[in-house]
């Protein structure tokens, strides 16, 4: 891009006109009408939103396994692929039930696969990831 620099001090006769560093005279009406690029400052960002991260909460965590706890003893009853995992029923229905439930769910979480609050939307997702866990076992 070349610069153009103005150069006052050579006017010519007419009053009119301007003198410019390329050496060719000008009218002021040519200079200011001409055609100029515009920079348009960048926007002005006034505010920032910070969103919660409902992945951390416990309350949510607590009903999401609950609720996938109860639904494995009705798939151990009704999904013939679970039907063959029934030797894990009794791990389920146990003290510990919920606390394998909540690992089992917790790592697909961490791995990536979903989120808590998308679990039961994607049910079938996460039906899927629980047997392949027990299958793994």
């Amino acid at each position: 891009m070349s610069h153009t620099s103005f150069d006052f001090s050579k006017k010519s006769s007419s009053s009119n006109t301007i003198k410019l560093g390329d050496g060719k005279e000008h009218t002021i009406d040519n200079i200011n009408n001409s055609t100029r690029p515009i920079y348009v400052a960048p926007p002005f960002i006034s505010s920032y939103t910070r969103y919660q991260n409902v992945n951390n909460d416990k309350d949510l965590q607590t009903d999401v396994t609950l609720y996938f706890l109860d639904e494995i003893n009705e798939w151990f009853k009704t999904c013939p692929r679970f039907r063959k995992l029934k030797k894990y029923k009794k791990d389920f229905d146990g003290k510990n039930g919920f606390e394998i439930m909540h690992k089992i769910l917790k790592i697909a979480v961490r791995r990536g696969y979903t989120n808590w609050y998308d679990m039961i939307d994607e049910y079938n997702h996460v039906k899927r990831w629980i047997h392949r866990k027990l299958t793994e076992a």
